[in-house]
């Protein structure tokens, strides 16, 4: 076991012979929700560059943010924000932030190593370093490519944390992490971790892999919903907000009848509304945004 004490920011001296440790193509999407706003970041790959005689990856940010109003959600609006720059030396990879180094994954690590992320603690409530542990090795197959796989844990109360599994020309595939950042925790402050939010894997896409994607709906839902109610009403929900109980008005006749509570992930709860039904129980689901579905048709609700 080898362990790695690796500085949040360290100044590095100018290396050469640089690889790319991703491929070209590549577009990362992921979805960051909290209780009065939701946004979709993209990330692409454009291009190599050559900054302080280092070759980085440059690797475009924008964002389609969404917020809540008296009159409901807004359509999403697109933002062009600070590019992203990665460096790679051998198998460890580094983000590159105002002339500084931040490590970010070694995939040639092996099991019982231990990262060292050292930074200034989110609040008194976290230890004043963040260790990783690697956990687990191997490869996963994606689209017929293999490629490299590390399995992260937590080991102390820190700000800055790994939980998931990291994958080679991509980052955190699993846990609600901020694209390949290292996720933040508040180490149980509840007056922060009450509110809700969270970072969600939405798809990968590159030249090698083709697209990767842990839920049904694709790259652009949401984005492409935009939380737009369809025309020609047939049905509508009270009160929104709601914490406790959410009421349907439906032409629904027979009983019966079949409507889907789907969260800004694309994960579907499917209701059967018995006969004389007028509301649903929404009280044990977490807050945020929601879509109604009925037949064809959408509409949207706030939990608090």
């Amino acid at each position: 076991m080898k362990s790695l004490l690796l500085f949040s920011f360290l100044s590095l001296s100018t290396f050469i012979n640089a690889q790319s440790w991703i491929s070209t193509g590549s577009t990362w999407t992921f979805y960051w929700s909290g209780m009065f706003e939701g946004r979709y970041h993209r990330w692409h790959y454009e291009k190599d560059t050559v900054i302080n005689g280092r070759i980085l990856q440059k690797i475009t940010d924008k964002t389609y943010e969404s917020f809540l109003t008296q009159n409901g959600p807004t359509n999403f609006l697109e933002v062009v924000r600070d590019n992203i720059y990665t460096f790679t030396k051998g198998d460890s990879v580094f983000l590159w932030k105002e002339n500084q180094l931040s490590f970010l994954y070694d995939f040639g690590a092996q099991v019982g190593d231990i990262w060292t992320l050292s930074g200034t603690p989110i609040n008194s409530f976290c230890d004043t370093v963040s260790r990783v542990q690697v956990v687990g090795i191997g490869t996963i197959n994606l689209n017929g490519v293999n490629r490299r796989k590390l399995d992260l844990v937590p080991i102390d109360n820190g700000s800055y944390v790994y939980d998931g599994m990291a994958v080679e020309g991509i980052g955190m595939l699993t846990g609600d992490h901020f694209g390949f950042y290292p996720k933040i925790s508040y180490c149980g402050d509840t007056t922060i971790d009450c509110c809700g939010g969270g970072n969600y894997f939405r798809c990968f896409s590159s030249d090698l892999l083709g697209t990767v994607q842990l839920q049904e709906f694709d790259c652009d839902y949401g984005i492409s919903v935009g939380m737009n109610e369809l025309s020609n009403i047939q049905f509508s929900i009270y009160p929104n907000p709601t914490s406790s109980l959410l009421y349907i008005v439906t032409p629904f006749s027979n009983g019966n009848e079949r409507i889907e509570v789907i969260n800004q992930l694309g994960i579907k709860q499917e209701i059967v509304i018995q006969k004389n039904q007028t509301a649903i129980d929404v009280s044990n689901l977490p807050m945020g945004i929601y879509f109604i579905k009925y037949q064809n048709e959408i509409r949207h609700f706030i939990k608090e």
